[in-house]
Parts: C-alpha cells; sequence; structure tokens
C-alpha cells in the first residue's frame, strides 16, 4: 500500500511514487501495488484524517497488507495515528519527511525511511558567494503542513548559519497579489528563497507550476529553491533535492524488508542526494557567470547557438556546395584531358 499525502500531479511525490512502483515491479512483477491518495494541499486539518481514516478502513475491510510506503508529512502523521485501528503492526517505509526526530519512532520500531533534507548550508554559502552585496534573505512559505514543518527545520537552519538578516513573507499573513506587490519593491540588496506557497492566508490553493513563474517574473532579485521540481519555473537554482531518489531509496528499503530483514534494523537515511543545477535563463538574467558556479554544476535550459539551431540546414548547403564543387572539379579534369587529346 502506497499512501501519498498529496494528489496526482503534484511533481516532486509523483516522482517519489513512480519510482517506488518501477523498481519494486523490476524485482516483484507479480507485487499488487495499491495507492491512496490524501489530497492534504486541498483538504487537511483532524476532520480529514478522520473522513480519510473512515475510507480506508471501509474500502480496505479485512485486508492485510505486506508494507505500507507513505509519502511526505501528512502521510506519515496520520500513519501514526491511525495505524493501529487500521493494519496494525505492519512494517513501514516513509520518505520526503521535511521535519523528523529520532524520538518520533520510539513507539515504531517497525517504522523506517528516509528524510527528505536539503543541503540548507551548502546552498546559504552558494547563496552569499554568488552575491556578496546581499543583505537581506526573504523565506517564502506558507502555513500548510509541510509549510509548518520546513519552518521549523529548513528555516530555522538558515537563521542560525547565515550571515544575512532573515525575514519572512509569510502565506498565512498575506495573499498572492500582497506577495507580488512585495516582491515587486524589495532592495537591490536582497535574495529569495523559495520555500513554499501552496496556499495563501485567503486559503486559496495554488501549484508550484502556477505560482512560481509570477513570483520569479515579479521579483525583481534572484530567486533561488532547494527542489529540482522548482527548476525551470524560473528560480536561478542551487543544490536540488530529487524526488526520484527518495523513490529509488524508499524502494531498496521496501525490498530489504520483504525479504525478511527486520525495519528495526534499516537505519533511517537522515541524508539526501543534492546535485547543483541551474537555469541558465536565470544566471543570464542575472549576470551570472557559470565560471562562479561549483564545480560540476549542471547547467539546463542553455540558449541553442545558430548552428545549434539550424544545423541540418548548414550541413544540407555544406552537402550541396561539396557536391558542386567536386563536379565543377571532375568537368574541369575532364575539359584538360579532352584538350590534350585533341592537341595530340
Amino acid at each position: 500500500m502506497i499512501i501519498n499525502s498529496y494528489h496526482h500531479g503534484y511533481r516532486f511525490s509523483d516522482d517519489i511514487v513512480r519510482v517506488f512502483r518501477e523498481d519494486l515491479k523490476a524485482r516483484l512483477p507479480d507485487a499488487d501495488i495499491r495507492l491512496e491518495y490524501m489530497d492534504t494541499k486541498r483538504y487537511d486539518g483532524r476532520a480529514h484524517f478522520e473522513l480519510f481514516y473512515s475510507y480506508l478502513s471501509r474500502k480496505y475491510a479485512g485486508e492485510r497488507f505486506d508494507l505500507i510506503m507513505v509519502s511526505d508529512d501528512p502521510a506519515f502523521l496520520f500513519i501514526r495515528e491511525f495505524q493501529t485501528r487500521l493494519w496494525s503492526d505492519t512494517p513501514v517505509v516513509f520518505s520526503g519527511l521535511n521535519h523528523f526526530e529520532p524520538e518520533m519512532l520510539q513507539e515504531y520500531p517497525h517504522h523506517t525511511g528516509i528524510i527528505e533534507k536539503s543541503d540548507i548550508e551548502d546552498n546559504v554559502r552558494l547563496i552569499e558567494s554568488l552575491h556578496p552585496d546581499a543583505r537581506t534573505l526573504y523565506l517564502i512559505i506558507d502555513n500548510t503542513i509541510t509549510g509548518e514543518a520546513l519552518r521549523k527545520s529548513e528555516s530555522e537552519t538558515i537563521r542560525q548559519i547565515t550571515r544575512f538578516e532573515v525575514r519572512f513573507l509569510d502565506g498565512g499573513e498575506m495573499n498572492l497579489d500582497e506577495l507580488l506587490f512585495a516582491l515587486e519593491r524589495l532592495p537591490r540588496d536582497a535574495v529569495v528563497v523559495y520555500q513554499l506557497w501552496q496556499r495563501d492566508r485567503s486559503m486559496r490553493r495554488y501549484e508550484h507550476e502556477e505560482v512560481l513563474p509570477l513570483i520569479c517574473r515579479h521579483a525583481s532579485v534572484p530567486v533561488y529553491g532547494f527542489s529540482d521540481i522548482y527548476l525551470g519555473l524560473g528560480i536561478v537554482g542551487g543544490k536540488l533535492i530529487s524526488g526520484r531518489e527518495q523513490g529509488e531509496v524508499a524502494a531498496d528499503m521496501t525490498l530489504r524488508i520483504l525479504s525478511g530483514t527486520d525495519p528495526g534494523e534499516i537505519p533511517v537515511q537522515l541524508d539526501s542526494c543534492c546535485k547543483y543545477r541551474f537555469d541558465d535563463r536565470a544566471l543570464r538574467r542575472f549576470h551570472i557567470p557559470a565560471r562562479a558556479l561549483p564545480s560540476g554544476s549542471e547547467i539546463l535550459y542553455r540558449s541553442l547557438s545558430f548552428y545549434s539551431r539550424h544545423k541540418k540546414v548548414i550541413w544540407f548547403f555544406i552537402g550541396i556546395v561539396g557536391i558542386q564543387f567536386i563536379l565543377i572539379f571532375y568537368l574541369l579534369i575532364s575539359r584538360r584531358k579532352l584538350a590534350a587529346t585533341e592537341r595530340a
């Protein structure tokens, strides 16, 4: 059983689930994998958890599962509270958790998984090195369950390690129009980090693909992010975490448990594999040279040169000219031979 905190179309958790299922099916082709969405980006709170429990208890009455995989914080919180009433003692593998403390597993020895931990320190050091004159770091964050988890983990860590003055652009205090208005008026010595904006104070819901391009377009200063699902939507880039890697690790843990390993013997993976990736369009917009980026950085969305855009046409004409040159050369040789024959 897979319990996805969100909805189909939310790219990060979709990446986790897709890779998890692919890896399991590759090793266990006959596996019966069920998938349920909690849809907590649209509906959350205690009442929603109770309704979701009622739905599962009716739909799967009498069914047992070999393992439960939960994706992200809401599903993890749900299974901790309701598992004993649904599938007591069934092993649980979690993924994509933004807030984790070891004490959370004291009463759950059959739980293990991987944390969604961005490399905050390296990202902050990156921003400081690329923008030495910047003084203020603005964090865009909302008050959803995931947003609050990020506030406790990432935001507080940033405060502790950076030389920047840290300020919040808080979805619990402003709506989208107010956010965009504020972004247009940021000082030149500011930098923005997009953490999450999927609900504002008017309780309107947003997708990253909808709101992030607006944020980056209205911001006159660079916007960074910590997840690869934000790349291509306007952010400069950063050391980015990947949902695909989360799915791979969760699948590996699942296969070990299904092969007989006790979940308590599999340590929680506290580090995530993050890679430096950047959007060339944003780099050029803010005059950030590629040589200033960390070694091994991947730059995407590069503008194609004239040759790259028209390579086939160029080589077609080169071929035509080459053939014409060969024909002319052949004709010249033939004429010389003919002239020599006539003189003889």
